[in-house]
């Protein structure tokens, strides 16, 4: 099981999960030490927890809440610690449990991210660079996109652009105006 997700991982572009930066990762990262296997190519992450947390304010960080909020949906309930020490005994019933709500929090996790990624500013890999497009979307890769004003920075002006795919906001890459003194 731990060569599978090694290999996935290394296969990957991109891992989407929530809260994987703090938690999945470090545990399986430390797995693959125990068991002497060598590190997965380094992967992009986007974690929604992180973005949520980020980029808004709920009263609970937990990913039932936030699917419940945001999409009209909610996880799969469970008895808690007791399933655990059921799939440790090797309980089918435990482990089809296990299954289902395993499953089902992957399956919230791609409408989440929809709903989510217009507003996740920093840190998303850049879905048109990856695709080789030049002037596209930098979080979905259409090239559907608005001019919307101006952006300032202290290096110049920037062409702004609306995304009318995913409705993300994103800067031009080329200096329009800027002064001789920074």
């Amino acid at each position: 099981m731990l060569k599978l997700l090694r290999d996935l991982l290394d296969e990957a572009d991109i891992v989407l999960h929530y809260n994987g930066q703090s938690f999945d990762i470090p545990w399986i990262r430390g797995e693959l030490m125990l068991e002497g296997f060598e590190p997965p190519s380094p992967v992009q992450q986007i974690d929604l927890y992180r973005q949520l947390k980020r980029n808004s304010k709920f009263i609970s960080g937990k990913l039932d809440y936030a699917v419940q909020r945001l999409l009209n949906d909610k996880k799969v309930e469970h008895t808690g610690i007791s399933m655990w020490i059921g799939c440790l005994q090797g309980k089918k019933r435990d482990w089809d449990h296990m299954r289902k709500y395993a499953l089902k929090d992957t399956e919230l996790l791609f409408p989440l991210y929809e709903r989510v990624k217009p507003y996740i500013e920093t840190q998303h890999p850049n879905i048109a660079l990856m695709q080789g497009k030049t002037m596209a979307c930098p979080t979905c890769g259409s090239e559907d996109v608005q001019r919307r004003g101006f952006r300032f920075t202290r290096a110049g002006k920037f062409q702004q652009y609306q995304c009318t795919g995913c409705a993300a906001w994103f800067r031009g890459t080329n200096r329009i105006e800027t002064t001789e003194g920074r």
